[in-house]
């Protein structure tokens, strides 16, 4: 009777500690799972920013474009072109 009351008690302790261990490791699934939840969130919210910063990119390349024609128009026109050469005939910079 002694033997089985340890062999009992010897059951009862593996039991507790194989409890122990699928609590622990539920609460690192847990974990990692809300882990997992902030890292995708993050992703998200990081590609939802380089869309941003590729559409600003695109604008400021239109926009240099449009400036580069119109700094073109003038600098090809009669006038700007009677201009600079007026400013060299009387030396002027």
């Amino acid at each position: 009777m002694a033997v089985d009351q340890s062999r009992d008690a010897s059951l009862e302790e593996q039991l507790a500690e194989q409890t122990a261990r699928a609590e622990q490791l539920r609460f690192e699934c847990q974990l990692a799972r809300e882990t997992q939840g902030r890292l995708e969130q993050e992703r998200q919210r990081l590609e939802r920013a380089l869309a941003d910063v590729r559409d600003d990119r695109k604008n400021l390349r239109e926009q240099l474009a449009s400036r580069d024609r119109l700094l073109d128009v003038i600098f090809r026109s009669r006038s700007w072109r009677w201009a600079q050469a007026a400013r060299r005939a009387f030396g002027k910079r």
